[in-house]
């Protein structure tokens, strides 16, 4: 994958959050909810076909293994950032809309910098400090392949 549509991903996925949020809280509330757990073959040998076919269709479509896997990775990236740059982690919130209560909506580039102390070489050093550790959330999550999923062959 190309790094800038890489980064063109994390930027939507950033500032779609809370719709995307919102989508799954709904989702999990409709989903169907059941203690079927499908047995595998004993040593018998025998199976309940019916059992397996109902696990497999409550089983998340890949969508919605991608979508959670984004929120995941945001979340994630939003942590670290708390806990090991708490001004990045203001900067996230101030930048895209993480959170429905955020009180500090649409300020502008200047504001931004005027809040947090920091010039505009930081700011634009912060936000892509921002993208990449969702993008290396994303990556573990398993969403995106910044390579191509080809084995490597190396010849020594």
């Amino acid at each position: 994958m190309v790094k800038g549509r890489m980064r063109e991903l994390v930027l939507l996925e950033l500032e779609h959050y809370q719709n995307t949020k919102r989508f799954i809280e709904e989702y999990e509330a409709i989903a169907p909810q059941t203690g079927i757990r499908a047995q595998g073959r004993g040593s018998g040998g025998h199976a309940d076909p019916t059992a397996f076919e109902a696990m497999r269709l409550l089983e998340p479509s890949e969508d919605i293994k991608r979508i959670k896997g984004w929120l995941w990775a945001i979340d994630a990236a939003y942590a670290m950032l708390l806990s090991e740059a708490p001004y990045k982690a203001q900067l996230m919130e101030l930048l895209y809309p993480l959170f429905e209560s955020s009180e500090e909506k649409n300020l502008t580039r200047e504001q931004i910098m005027d809040k947090l102390h920091i010039s505009e070489p930081t700011l634009y050093r912060w936000r892509e400090d921002i993208l990449n550790a969702v993008l290396i959330g994303a990556i573990q999550a398993g969403i995106i392949s910044p390579y191509s999923k080809q084995k490597l062959v190396l010849s020594l």
